[in-house]
Formats: C-alpha cells, sequence, structure tokens
C-alpha cells in the first residue's frame, strides 16, 4: 500500500473530514469497515487514511517526506496486507494475519492490518478476527473493506466504525474524464449511466476497451431472447481468455458484465 494523500482522492469530503479530524484529535477507533459500491473509491481512502495512520507527522497527516512516508508500496514494517486479488481468504491466512497485531510497531505511531476485500473471508476466517477483536489490541488498528455490511456478520460489524462512501455525482464523474482526455460529450454519456461509480466510468472510457465495447456491442444489438445462451458462452469465452487462473478470469467476466450494462444503460437513454 504506497501512500496516498487526503488530496488525491476524489469526493467524499465528508468522510475525509471526518477522518482528518479523528487522527488530529488522536481518537482513533481500533477497527474501520470502508464500505460502499464497487469503482466508488473505498480502497483509496483506506490508503490514505492508512498512510496517515502510520505517518509520523503530528500536524500535517501523510506528509510524504518522514520515514514511515518514505517506504515503497506494501514494505512498511508497521503494515500488514492482505493480498486484495484474493478470490477467497481462508482462514490459515486469516490466523496468521490476526497473529501480527500482538507485534508492537517498529516505527509507525500504529500497527496496521488492513484487509481490502473482507466479505471474500471464508466461513471460519471471521472468527479468528473477532477472537483478535476479544483482545487487548494495544496499538494496533484494523483497516477492512466491504461492498457492504451485509456481507459480513454483524458481530463484524458493531465491533468497527463504519465509514460509508456513497456515489458520486455525475457532473463529479464527468469532470474527472474531461481531467483525463475523454471528450465532453462521451464523458458526460457514460457519468450518466455509471450509477454513481467513478471506477466503472473510467474503465469504460479507456481506449483499450474500445475493441471490447465494439464487439459487445454487435453481440448485444443481434441478442433475441433464443439466442441469450449463445451470449453467456460467449461472455465467458471472452473472460477465459484472461488466463487460467479462476479469480482472473472472474474479474474478466465481471469487467466484460459491466460494459454490459453500460451499453444498455445507454441505448436506453438514446431510446425515444
Amino acid at each position: 500500500m504506497s501512500v496516498r494523500t487526503f488530496d488525491t482522492v476524489i469526493g467524499h469530503a465528508d468522510a475525509i473530514a471526518g477522518l482528518k479530524a479523528s487522527r488530529a484529535a488522536g481518537r482513533i477507533s481500533n477497527g474501520y469497515l470502508f464500505c460502499g459500491l464497487p469503482g466508488v473509491g473505498r480502497r483509496t481512502v483506506m490508503q490514505a487514511f492508512a498512510s496517515a495512520l502510520l505517518c509520523q507527522s503530528k500536524d500535517h497527516a501523510p506528509c510524504g517526506v518522514c520515514e514511515s512516508c518514505r517506504f515503497s508500496d506494501g514494505a512498511h514494517p508497521d503494515l500488514v496486507l492482505l493480498d486484495p486479488e484474493a478470490e477467497l481468504i481462508p482462514v490459515d491466512a486469516m490466523r496468521e494475519f490476526c497473529s501480527q497485531i500482538a507485534i508492537r510497531p517498529s516505527i509507525a505511531p500504529r500497527r496496521e492490518r488492513s484487509i481490502p476485500a473482507a466479505n471474500r473471508m471464508n466461513d471460519m476466517a471471521p472468527n479468528c478476527f473477532l477472537t483478535t477483536r476479544e483482545e487487548p489490541p494495544g496499538a494496533g488498528v484494523m483497516l477492512m473493506s466491504a461492498i457492504s455490511t451485509d456481507l459480513l456478520l454483524r458481530t463484524i460489524v458493531s465491533r468497527c466504525q463504519v465509514i460509508r462512501l456513497g456515489r458520486h455525482a455525475e457532473e463529479v464523474i464527468a469532470g474527472e474524464l474531461a481531467r483525463r482526455g475523454v471528450e465532453p460529450a462521451r464523458a458526460a454519456a457514460l457519468a450518466a449511466v455509471s450509477d454513481g461509480s467513478l471506477g466503472r466510468a473510467i474503465a469504460a472510457s479507456d481506449s483499450a476497451v474500445d475493441a471490447e465495447w465494439q464487439a459487445l456491442r454487435e453481440q448485444l444489438m443481434a441478442l433475441k431472447p433464443p439466442k441469450a445462451f449463445a451470449f453467456a458462452e460467449w461472455l465467458m469465452e471472452r473472460a477465459q481468455e484472461a488466463g487460467r487462473d479462476v479469480a482472473s478470469v472472474r474479474r474478466r467476466a465481471a469487467e466484460l458484465s459491466n460494459l454490459a450494462l453500460l451499453f444498455y444503460r445507454l441505448e436506453m437513454r438514446r431510446a425515444p
């Protein structure tokens, strides 16, 4: 997890103001849960807060110049990070992860453990977390990210301070796309159908996606009810081009499905 400042976060002003105030006042909870739909920036906000907590500066954190801030991506000795791309978090990995809380911080004010996708814990893994939360955590802080609190045990949610991140306004998404060089009309159209997800809009605006978009358009425009299964098979064939790794195939299928959803929303807006 590299140093990310709050200034680089797009939107979520209220949530950021609250996190900054808590850090400045020293009112730090032992557990935080960042919730929001895919693409709204929950991991980005979590990373900025993590950098602020690890920073040794008292006034402006993360400062980017102290010993903690100078560590390279994922190499901070007081940050324990679970694999953000893992399809499932097994109990053994969670047990090892939770055991790190007893170790005193090396250079930072706190020792952090971060779970970028907490909703991927398997059935037994949450018990490790709950056991740890029952013990005095000392200087340890747990940071978690999930799409919704509904995907986690209530006992886990109740032990965390929940930071809810809402959808982005259309003008915010359109403005960011325009800043990235997207033609204004296309930026406005993508913003209107992205359901408040900046990440989804950025992914769809990428020039590398154009060929995929045209292939999807050709399939969807010709789609009739009897061909629905044929389209599903085509979608999986394209997804399997991502490789043999199951997690990669599933991510690719999700990306294609999101593009298809954006296509339908654009077509519905054009309909008389």
